[in-house]
């Protein structure tokens, strides 16, 4: 009964430093991106962690933003088709992304016919190398 007691009187005491932990510490997001061109023989790949930004992805903030203004759901990623101006060349890329997103495990890929399409429609996310 006694150690009852202790052991209640202790979650109560820890109880409000439970707020203490960085919020992002619960939350943070790693993914590995990938981009491969049917024109060229390499893989490009980016890290990206997120909450806080950081990684090897050249623009960590702004990708991090447009995915969580997707929601962590690649295929609602806020694409900028309509503003970009692509050539119509055929060069099929192929986009990937795989990790945690918030705690929650993605995968996602998808094809498209040339970089400049698949930068437009995921908002540069994919645009982590020259």
């Amino acid at each position: 009964m006694a150690r009852t007691r202790i052991l209640f009187a202790c979650l109560m005491l820890a109880a409000p430093l439970m707020g203490v932990i960085p919020a992002g510490a619960a939350t943070q997001s790693s993914l590995v991106l990938s981009l491969r061109q049917q024109a060229q023989t390499s893989l490009s790949t980016a890290q990206l962690k997120c909450e806080p930004p950081g990684g090897t992805h050249q623009s960590a903030e702004e990708a991090c933003d447009r995915i969580a203004e997707a929601e962590g759901d690649f295929n609602n990623l806020p694409g900028r088709s309509d503003s970009v101006l692509c050539t119509m060349e055929f060069n099929e890329t192929t986009v990937a992304a795989r990790g945690k997103w918030r705690g929650k495990r993605v995968s996602y890929r998808e094809t498209f016919a040339n970089p400049c399409l698949a930068h437009a429609a995921t908002s540069g996310v994919f645009h982590f190398s020259d």
